[in-house]
């Protein structure tokens, strides 16, 4: 993690005061939607007065760039606001109009970058700043995502079949689109043709895998089971991912028996998995490990009974209901409505209302 190298540490402790806002504190939604942040991870750089200097979301944890990011948010350099100045002061600069679309693109504002990626390719047609490849992909990913259309993205991987960095994402995304058609020969189709210029690449191969099972193309199971072993070969690390496809094929097929010793396995080597050993069980009705999956929540809900869990409270009331005990069930469902923030509750308020006016006519 960069955040615990010792540098890194030293420099934003000097620097800034450092503050971790958790998904169940309390006050996580109001700092959510008062900086309108996307997800996590959002690291927020504030100054003295609390207003942002900037942020970037969702980063890849490579030490030298992003410890290079803080020294500059830290002297006010390469900030969005920074940036800004500069655009108006020289608005046909390519470069500047570049750094604003790799601006906001870290920052998780895409259609913010998408103008400035298209600015730089009318600007500089030519290519004489060498931006015209990153922004040719970002305009055809953003085209793709947005308009559910492929075509700009096909004709990227045309004009730049070398470029390994975007080649993964740029088929992937292809075959998202298709898939959302449910044009599943094309799905295929892409896949087929990403595999040839990608024939190592473990992540196609589980992302080809899971696009088959999550697609339910059953003719393509046995490949789909074949591509994501070889993912696992590739990649020893992407084997908990693989898991999950491997579930994904067993609840299509309603394999109840290997379902859980696959779970059992998991959890074994994963004990974090304990919820979605519980969850499936429960989805799947697999009821001679009712027992089992309400032990398992009721020991992740003692490690820390003021965490925010509530879908695990959620979880264990549906598994009390399906036991047949109505009254258990109901108090660990208002729980559950109880833990999680009223937004994102909807679906527990009804359940329990639900539950309640069953028993009433009872």
């Amino acid at each position: 993690m960069v955040w615990q190298q010792s540098d890194v540490g030293t420099f934003t402790k000097e620097k800034f005061v450092n503050v971790r806002i958790d998904t169940s504190d309390d006050d996580y939604d109001w700092w959510r939607e008062k900086f309108q942040t996307p997800g996590t991870p959002t690291v927020l750089f504030l100054d003295a007065e609390g207003n942002e200097i900037d942020r970037f979301v969702g980063f890849g944890g490579k030490k030298d760039e992003t410890f290079q990011m803080v020294k500059d948010f830290a002297a006010g350099i390469n900030t969005l606001p920074a940036l800004l100045v500069e655009l108006d002061a020289k608005p046909e600069d390519v470069d500047i109009n570049f750094k604003l679309a790799e601006k906001y693109q870290m920052r998780y504002e895409i259609p913010k970058a998408h103008p400035f990626y298209e600015k730089v390719l009318s600007l500089d047609p030519a290519d004489t700043k060498g931006h015209k490849e990153e922004a040719t992909y970002q305009v055809a990913l953003y085209t793709a995502r947005t308009n559910q259309d492929p075509e700009p993205l096909k004709a990227y991987i045309a004009a730049y079949p070398d470029d390994k960095d975007h080649l993964l994402s740029a088929y992937t995304t292809i075959a998202g689109t298709y898939q959302r058609k449910q044009e599943m020969d094309k799905v295929v189709e892409t896949y087929e043709e990403a595999m040839k210029a990608l024939p190592d690449n473990a992540r196609l191969h589980y992302s080809y895998a899971g696009a088959i099972f999550n697609g339910r193309i059953e003719d393509k199971y046995d490949l789909g089971l074949k591509l994501n072993a070889k993912a696992k070969e590739l990649d020893p690390e992407m084997e908990r991912s693989t898991v999950y496809n491997l579930m994904s094929y067993y609840r299509n097929t309603d394999n109840k028996t290997e379902m859980i010793n696959l779970l059992d396995g998991a959890l074994a080597k994963w004990p974090t998995m304990a919820y979605t050993y519980a969850s499936t069980v429960t989805s799947m009705e697999i009821e001679d490990k009712y027992n089992a999956a309400m032990a398992l929540l009721q020991t992740e809900i003692k490690k820390d009974e003021n965490a925010k869990a509530g879908y695990m409270w959620f979880t264990l009331g549906q598994l009390f209901l399906k036991k047949g005990d109505k009254k258990a069930a109901l108090e660990h469902m208002k729980k559950a409505v109880e833990l999680t923030p009223e937004k994102r509750a909807a679906r527990y308020i009804k359940a329990v209302e639900d539950l309640e006016k069953e028993m009433q006519q009872k």
